[in-house]
């Protein structure tokens, strides 16, 4: 199954996104970064951006990119984890 990196920029202050997080937990994405999720699914890059809309402002920016190669990173969740 494809890893897909999702990352965002939530862009209202003081804005409440008490869906969005509970969504990716729910489909068993894990947090690298405090706005940047991994997520295994089924799902196109254009389908897991679109489920997400509905949890953001549409002035917010959202990103799903496929995860294809080797990363390098330094002080986030233990890789073994993603």
């Amino acid at each position: 199954m494809p890893k897909y990196v999702i990352s965002y920029d939530l862009m209202k202050p003081g804005q409440v996104y008490e869906h969005l997080l509970p969504a990716l937990q729910k489909q068993g994405a894990k947090q690298l970064l405090l706005s940047t999720w991994v997520l295994d699914s089924p799902l196109s890059a254009e389908e897991i951006r679109d489920w997400l809309k509905q949890y953001v402002d549409t002035n917010d920016r959202l990103v799903v990119t496929e995860l294809k190669g080797l990363a390098a990173y330094r002080s986030m969740a233990d890789p073994k984890d993603i």
